[in-house]
Formats: C-alpha cells, sequence, structure tokens
C-alpha cells in the first residue's frame, strides 16, 4: 500500500517554505512572529489546522482599521508595524477580469470566499457581493489570526444595516466615521467604544447624541439642523466641523470673539457651513484688541494646517488674526465654509518620515498621509518644500535685522534643516 502523500500548502512555494510545516506547532508559531503580515495569513490559509492553531494562538499586530462606505471599498486592514501591512478587500465579481492575481483558497469562510480569492502583493481580494455576512467573516478570521484593537472603523450603515460584529476589539476604537438613515444606528456604535478620539457622522434623520463627545479631541457632524449655540460653544474639541445647520451668519462673530478673548482655548480649527461674510468684523477686533497681520508670518503660520496624524489643508485667500498674546488664527471661507485655523506657538514641522508622502486629494485643499509606493509622483505634495521656497523668496527681499532674527529661529527649531533655508 503506497504511502500517503503529505498535505500540500495551497499557496505559493515562494511564501511558505514546506519544512515549516514538519515543525511543532509552538516552534512555528514563534517562527511566525518573525513573518511579515502576508505570510501569516498565507500561513492561515495552509491547512485548517494551521488557521485553528494560528486563531487560537493570534499574532500581535499594532492595530485594525475596517472601511465599508458609499464610496465602494470594503476592506480590512491589519498593521503590523507602519511598513508592514495587510488588506484584505470585498470586491464585485464584476471586477474579476480586469484584476490578475496569485489564486488563494481560504479556510471555513464558505464556497463563495474560499473559490474566489487572488492575492496582489500585501492584498488578498474576494470576489463577491460585500454583504454583511462576508464582511463579518473577514472581520473575524483577520482579528481571529492578529491579536490587536479595531483603530479605525469608517462605515456606512445604509448599506449593512444589521451588522452584527464582535464588539469587544472596538472598545479602544479611536477613529469612527458614520453614515446611517437614523441618529439612532450611530448612537449604538458610539455605546461600544471607551477611548473615542476623533468621530465623523452624517444622519439622514434625527441628531447623535453629543453628551459623550463634547471633549473629544475631533468631531465632524455632517447635518445638525438642530444643534443651538450653546451646545457649539459647549464643545471643547480641538477640530469641529458643522455641515447643514440653522446657525445664523453672525456665529461667525462670536466664534472669532471667543476666541480672542480666550474664552475657547482647546479650539485648533473650526468649519461650519455659512454663507456671506463677518457682519461686525471691525468691531469685534477693536473690542478684543485684534490686529490684522498684513504680512506672512514665516514664524507663526505655515503654507499648510496639520488637522490631524494624516491631514493637512493648503490655505488660500486668508485673513491672519493676531490675538494680545501673540497667538495667530487664520479665517478663510472655502466651498461654503467659514473656517478658522488656530496655530500652534511654533510654526509646526510637517516634515515626514522616509518611505511616506503627502498625497493629492480630488477636488480638494488637503492632503493626506500615504506611503511612497502607494502614490503616483504627479500626485505627491512636497508640503515642507513649499514652505521653504515661499520663506527663501521672502528672505531674499528682507532686511538684516529680519534675516538675523530668522536665522535664530531656525537654528532654535529647525536646526536639521537650516541649510534648506539659507544655502
Amino acid at each position: 500500500m503506497p504511502a500517503k502523500r503529505r498535505p500540500v500548502s495551497k499557496v505559493s512555494n515562494q511564501t511558505i517554505p514546506k519544512g515549516l510545516f514538519r515543525l511543532p506547532l509552538d516552534l512555528l508559531r514563534e517562527i511566525a512572529l518573525n513573518f511579515d503580515a502576508m505570510r501569516i495569513v498565507s500561513l492561515s490559509f495552509s491547512s485548517k489546522k494551521m488557521m485553528r492553531h494560528l486563531r487560537g494562538h493570534r499574532i500581535p499586530a499594532q492595530h485594525c482599521n475596517i472601511t465599508a462606505n458609499s464610496k465602494g471599498r470594503v476592506f480590512v486592514e491589519i498593521v503590523v508595524t507602519p511598513t508592514d501591512r495587510v488588506v484584505w478587500e470585498l470586491k464585485n465579481g464584476t471586477e474579476k477580469k480586469k484584476l490578475k492575481g496569485e489564486k488563494v483558497t481560504t479556510q471555513n469562510l464558505g464556497p463563495t470566499v474560499e473559490k474566489n480569492s487572488i492575492r496582489r502583493g500585501n492584498n488578498i481580494i474576494t470576489f463577491c457581493h460585500p454583504t454583511e455576512d462576508n464582511l463579518k467573516k473577514i472581520v473575524d478570521y483577520m482579528l481571529g489570526v492578529f491579536k490587536c484593537p479595531v483603530k479605525c472603523l469608517d462605515i456606512d450603515l445604509r448599506l449593512f444595516p444589521s451588522l452584527d460584529l464582535n464588539w469587544k476589539p472596538f472598545k479602544s476604537c479611536e477613529k469612527l466615521t458614520i453614515e446611517c438613515v437614523e441618529a439612532e444606528e450611530a448612537n449604538k456604535v458610539i455605546s461600544h467604544v471607551d477611548e473615542l478620539q476623533a468621530f465623523e457622522v452624517k444622519c439622514e434623520n434625527g441628531e447623535v447624541d453629543l453628551e459623550n463627545l463634547s471633549s473629544i479631541s475631533s468631531l465632524h457632524i455632517g447635518n445638525a439642523p438642530g444643534m443651538t449655540k450653546d451646545q457649539l460653544f459647549s464643545l471643547q474639541c480641538g477640530t469641529i466641523e458643522i455641515g447643514a445647520n440653522a446657525f445664523p451668519g453672525s456665529v461667525r462673530d462670536e466664534i472669532l470673539g471667543k476666541w480672542l478673548n480666550r474664552e475657547w482655548e482647546t479650539l485648533s480649527s473650526i468649519s461650519i457651513q455659512l454663507d456671506g461674510t463677518f457682519s461686525n468684523f471691525p468691531n469685534i477686533m477693536e473690542k478684543f484688541h485684534g490686529v490684522l497681520q498684513h504680512q506672512f508670518n514665516y514664524r507663526a503660520r505655515h503654507l499648510f494646517f496639520k488637522k490631524s496624524e494624516t491631514t493637512a489643508i493648503q490655505l488660500r485667500g486668508t485673513v491672519d488674526v493676531r490675538r494680545t498674546d501673540g497667538r495667530l488664527a487664520t479665517l478663510t471661507h472655502m466651498n461654503g465654509n467659514f473656517m478658522m485655523f488656530v496655530w500652534p506657538e511654533v510654526v509646526p514641522n510637517l516634515s515626514l518620515p522616509n518611505g511616506m508622502c503627502y498625497a493629492k486629494i480630488t477636488d480638494s485643499h488637503e492632503v493626506v498621509v500615504k506611503q511612497e509606493s502607494e502614490v503616483k509622483e504627479e500626485n505627491r505634495v512636497d508640503v515642507e518644500r513649499m514652505y521653504i521656497l515661499l520663506v527663501r523668496q521672502a528672505l531674499y527681499f528682507a532686511d538684516d535685522d529680519f534675516i538675523g532674527n530668522f536665522r535664530n529661529f531656525i537654528l532654535e527649531h529647525r536646526p536639521e534643516q537650516q541649510h534648506l533655508y539659507f544655502e
């Protein structure tokens, strides 16, 4: 009787060396800790026994991001390190002919998912209808193989109204982006999160409960027809964005007045959908001793304002206002919104680590941080270089005192860049 053949891995031999399958499982897990994220997932696909073992002894990772929104992307991303990540994406079967990759067979995820998956680089793509059931399967699978919290959740509950996830990994979720029909749907998701820092919501009916959101770092409400001025000015968020609302145009005067009077010290930036202009700007400036900054203050502001760790916005058509303690704010109207940006005491350095870049966002003044390998050259924006070139142009026409003061500023705050300003 011929000897039984050993099980053959269902993934590429280049991905998982065959000899690994002869090792004890505990030793294999120790080796897997040194694998990159894609190899770990491929290892879990190799056999049902391996999949059960890895899910019983999960591999540590930094965090997980989940996106299932109306922009057409449905994926789960596991970040092991900033440069080591794996993405599992669901795509409609109509795209199957357009995308080529190495066929993989998943484990225990149902015939639709198991027979329609390919690997392209660090991406697994499954061609199937992105239903709630299929999304839940890949979320549970990835969070079963990797031990990590969910950091960001971006979901359209109009597309996934009955999504029933294991909410335990979401307790330390830092950023929620939700679109829904009823505000109560968003409130239910919020109830599972304890450490929320940034929240963006757009409800067709009703408004979310702001009681537990008033002190988070960033709040973006797409539709707030019932929000009152008392509610607005009680917010202690750093970044505030309000879409459709019932505020009178005079609210922009009150926003500036409260900041000039140092009554809103937590505010970093605010954007509110408002028409028109200031109704009483000169009187506000005189009352609170605000000063218009007619020249670009290179020591206090940048061409781009950093809204978060991953996004910045280019400021155009602006007015700079300085208050009595020297703090600077930039005011502007863009795309039907009144915006005010409060600068930190020292102009921020927006340089990025090697391998990362700012990328343009289509039809927007904003840029977003991405890996250079993901962004075409023509879509990259060298934010820091644009600022440096503007400063160098100004220095060319400046007097000796200005140049001397600015040189001291650079030596104190950006010594590693002094050759870029004064070469």
